[in-house]
């Protein structure tokens, strides 16, 4: 009898541990399936943004291994400190420039004119300088100038986001995606009122 009551009692906890190990099995595979799946997509949007790596954009990289995007604070124009996920929801152009730097100055009145053809649209370029902290307001005016009026200022004297994006130098632009994830990168000067840059942005945009 005793022996009838012990194998009774231990039925009831051996099935409660099968069917507690086929739960964490299937919960197991979902990730498996679900990290399988997230691979395969980040590696079909790699071939897909590929074909946009020429003209204007023949130095648009897109990485295997991309930085997660820097969570680091900078300031606004009003010396306001911000970070990136406030933009949360738009596509990024992420641009770290400086006014000593010559491809800089050279490649942001394409970058203004990108975001006068993009205004409506949910896309927002960030162009953070880098100049040191007392030389912001010279930076601020050459913003203007460059971009007449169509750039807001950012300014980033300790180059806080410099280094975790991962930037080689100046300029470094790098594009994210609505969820704040990197998509695609060009070290060095471009042209962002190019064709290829336009029918970038187009890719990208939530409706596609």
């Amino acid at each position: 009898m005793t022996q009838n009551m012990t194998n009774s009692n231990q039925n009831p906890q051996k099935a409660k541990n099968l069917f507690r190990f086929s739960i964490a099995m299937c919960l197991l595979l979902v990730l498996i399936l679900l990290a399988g799946y997230f691979a395969l997509s980040l590696n079909t949007q790699s071939h897909k943004l590929e074909r946009f790596r020429t003209g204007g954009l023949a130095a648009l990289e897109i990485l295997p291994n991309a930085p997660q995007q820097p969570q680091q604070v900078f300031f606004d124009a009003q010396k306001k400190e911000i970070t990136l996920a406030d933009f949360r929801g738009k596509i990024l152009v992420v641009n770290i420039w400086a006014t000593w730097c010559g491809p800089c100055i050279e490649e942001m009145p394409s970058l203004a004119n990108l975001r006068a053809e993009y205004k409506d649209k949910p896309i927002e370029i960030i162009a953070i300088s880098v100049d040191r902290g007392d030389f912001a307001p010279n930076a601020k005016q050459k913003l203007e100038e460059l971009s007449g009026g169509k750039l807001a200022f950012y300014h980033d004297p300790m180059m806080r986001i410099a280094f975790p994006i991962r930037a080689k130098g100046f300029p470094t632009t790098v594009v994210y995606n609505a969820q704040g994830v990197e998509i695609a990168r060009v070290s060095g000067a471009a042209n962002w009122d190019s064709q290829e840059a336009h029918h970038l942005m187009d890719a990208l945009m939530p409706s596609n």
